[in-house]
């Protein structure tokens, strides 16, 4: 129970449901936290935002799968990381992010990607 991925694998393969016990530990892992609210919960998780925001991977895919919208509180955390900043962009807010774009460009496969679907798109 107090290993977050052996609890999520618990919770999705034998119980098949949420194993509120075990959530304390699952919610401050946001590699299993983010699954968990994905596969388990199916809507906003609200006590492991905080965990989950600082994960960029995980808080892109939080925000386009669960939030479906911009996370405002979680952007700070997932621009950092070119590849879900540029993600985050492209999926969720669905043009240029300027307040990113110093971090994306740190990445030039991200930036080309990036620049080609919203800066010299014809």
């Amino acid at each position: 129970m107090k290993n977050a991925n052996m609890a999520y694998c618990y919770a999705i393969n034998i119980i098949n449901d949420r194993w509120y016990e075990a959530e304390e530990y699952i919610m401050k892992d946001a590699e299993w936290a983010y699954p968990y609210v994905n596969c388990i919960i199916k809507s906003r998780w609200i006590d492991a935002e905080e965990y989950i925001m600082k994960d960029s991977e995980m808080a892109y895919r939080y925000a386009k799968n669960i939030i479906k919208d911009r996370w405002i509180v979680a952007e700070k955390y997932i621009m950092k990381e070119p590849e879900w900043a540029y993600n985050y962009a492209r999926f969720v807010i669905k043009g240029r992010w300027y307040e990113a774009e110093e971090y994306i460009m740190k990445d030039s496969e991200w930036w080309f990607e990036y620049n080609n679907d919203f800066i010299n798109k014809l």
